[in-house]
């Protein structure tokens, strides 16, 4: 019987305050947007400009999307303006960068993601542009319900208005507008925007520019300095009259009179709707992003900064790789090396060496030789052992890397302390110290070999650098026997990030350990995963346990809660052998002290533990 899924790990939202993000014309950016949808299909995602005009200083709409808005007008009966797909490719959509593009759609009205449609891609103020794509969220389903009619049809007014927001002159049905126009303000309530004040940032939401207004009617609100990020595309809306309750004049916002009655009321319930939303968010200022800085797309186009050199570390089961399999798919990593390193793993191994390799002289002809068990194979020609130049997955990705700059590339490095790490880099240590755009700051050269075999590829010159869509990122757990620990310059040249024993647990909160403990009835008992999990925990710590060898929410899996045999095999070994090996009586109950006596407790449901578990 199906279950529901459970409640997935979303990105945290960085509010973009600090950026530059100018749009010029919103009413034509949300009218294509919605337009766009209802063209096509209303599905959940589209690539909105023609692929052939991408990396050019002007988007031309996609052909199949052209078709689909004829077919769209003639279906349904409705008059197209010849200059449509003019005014569309007008439109910020297609001129737009797409920074302020994602504080729009993202941010301010949440009607859909946009991202570039293909990874590695870089857009600039006045520069190329590239293929997008939308994925609409629901709002669009909630526009859809007050612009429909009521047998849910489009309706001409409602192309109408789209089509006077995208410039093109046609009648239009104001109290619709107006609907639309409330409707989306609604949308834009939880937005944050900050302005300078007194020399300090100060962050606020419209409601704070209501109540503002409201308790000193005859004053006007001003913003001082250069109005940068959700507030100036909120300023722009302002000035094209698609705010019911505020208006713009010389730059100061006032009240609208005819709505100012109402506005009172409004700005009560906008109050109740923070609240249920907005229980905590954290508030994140950035610094402006300097224009034409020469920074790769995955610094401009994500909600975090993309670091390259990366180690996550943390206790067992918080989620490490978990959390690295969500990075590579937010950057849209093109290809994968995954290593694991081991005590006697090599630079030889990781970036290549000299190794004997079989050629065959064939001018005597195919050849046919026994194998120890009588096997009979033939091989083309008299064996020849050469030695040559093997290369490792580091030069191997290098390759994939500097020959397609347009796509990010990863190596993955599990357990990097179970291996000498600064002996397995050697000299590619110093690749690891990179500039603000990704390159390595200085070059080097590899064996003779070794930049022998990278010239025969045709990606260097007289020396080697990491490029920036090449990202390496390790993982290291310190609660393993025999790590090995890094030393302060390798450390250096990483950026560490530490999954905490609570991050993510949300995903576990409904996980339960279905265990051969017993009640007073001899009932057996289903212990919540977390709450068990954090009373040992709290034991552990007690006992003065590192916090690196305690129990993240992900040591376990579900299905392995399913039954007791993990938890027996895995978990209990793990605390009796490796974290309380020479102690385990100060966890566990005094007469069952090996292993083998705890697992024979257990099996007769009693309480092993020192602590309550339940």
């Amino acid at each position: 019987m199906p279950q529901p899924n459970p409640i997935v790990q979303r990105e945290r939202v960085t509010r973009r305050l600090g950026i530059k993000s100018s749009i010029s014309n919103v009413k034509a950016l949300l009218a294509s947007v919605y337009l766009f949808w209802m063209i096509g299909g209303r599905t959940s995602r589209i690539e909105y400009a023609d692929p052939e005009s991408s990396g050019t200083d002007r988007l031309t709409i996609n052909p199949a999307l052209s078709h689909a808005l004829d077919k769209y007008f003639s279906d349904h009966g409705f008059t197209r303006p010849e200059n449509l797909i003019e005014k569309l490719e007008s439109s910020p959509l297609f001129t737009a960068q797409i920074e302020p593009l994602q504080v729009a759609l993202q941010l301010i009205w949440k009607l859909a993601k946009i991202e570039l449609s293909y990874a590695g891609l870089a857009e600039r103020t006045g520069g190329l542009r590239h293929s997008k794509k939308l994925s609409f969220s629901v709002m669009v389903d909630a526009l859809d319900l007050l612009m429909q009619d009521d047998d849910g049809n489009d309706r001409a007014e409602t192309i109408n208005i789209l089509l006077k927001w995208l410039g093109c002159e046609v009648p239009l049905e104001e109290k619709l507008a107006d609907k639309l126009e409330r409707f989306l303000t609604i949308l834009s309530e939880d937005t944050h925007m900050k302005h300078k004040y007194n020399g300090e940032d100060l962050v606020f939401q419209q409601n704070g520019i209501y109540q503002a207004l409201l308790s000193r009617e005859d004053e006007p609100m001003q913003f001082t300095g250069e109005r940068v990020g959700p507030l100036r595309i909120i300023s722009r809306a302002v000035s094209e009259d698609i705010h019911p309750y505020l208006e713009e004049n010389q730059s100061r916002f006032t009240l609208r009179a005819e709505n100012k009655v109402a506005l009172s009321g409004y700005t009560e319930r906008v109050d109740n709707y923070l609240d249920l939303i907005e229980t905590y968010q954290e508030t994140i200022i950035e610094t402006e992003t300097p224009e034409n800085t020469g920074e790769s797309k995955e610094d401009r186009n994500t909600s975090e900064r993309i670091i390259r050199n990366l180690i996550i570390y943390g206790a067992p089961g918080t989620g490490k790789s978990y959390y690295l399999e969500k990075e590579r798919r937010r950057i849209g990593i093109k290809e994968t090396h995954r290593v694991i390193f081991y005590p006697d793993y090599t630079y030889a191994q990781f970036v290549g060496g000299y190794r004997p390799s079989h050629l065959y002289d064939s001018s005597s002809g195919d050849k046919s030789y026994s194998t120890l068990d009588r096997k009979e194979e033939t091989r083309p020609g008299e064996p020849i052992v050469e030695y040559q130049f093997v290369p490792g997955p580091l030069i191997n990705l290098l390759i994939h890397a500097l020959k397609d700059p347009e796509n990010p590339y990863l190596l993955l490095i599990e357990e990097l302390n179970r291996a000498d790490a600064s002996a397995v880099f050697g000299d590619i240590f110093q690749l690891l110290d990179r500039d603000e755009s990704g390159w390595s700051r200085y070059g080097i050269k590899l064996s003779a070999l070794a930049m022998s075999y990278l010239r025969v590829q045709n990606v260097t010159g007289g020396t080697v650098r990491l490029p920036p869509n090449l990202f390496i990122w390790a993982t290291l757990n310190n609660a393993d026997q025999g790590v090995t620990p890094l030393d302060t310059a390798f450390k250096r040249r990483w950026e560490f990030r530490y999954m905490s024993l609570e991050e993510g647990s949300h995903v576990t909160d409904s996980y339960v350990l279905r265990s051969n403990f017993r009640d007073e009835d001899n009932n057996k008992i289903d212990i919540s995963w977390n709450e068990f999990r954090r009373r040992l925990n709290k034991q552990l710590a007690l006992l003065g346990v590192d916090e690196d060898m305690h129990i993240g929410p992900f040591f376990l899996s579900e299905e392995e809660l399913k039954d007791d045999v993990a938890f027996r095999y895995k978990l209990l070994s793990y605390l009796r052998d490796d974290v309380l090996r020479h102690r385990a009586d100060e966890l566990f109950i005094s007469e069952g002290t090996t292993l083998s006596d705890l697992l024979q407790l257990y099996d007769q449901g009693k309480n092993i533990f020192r602590f309550q578990i339940d």
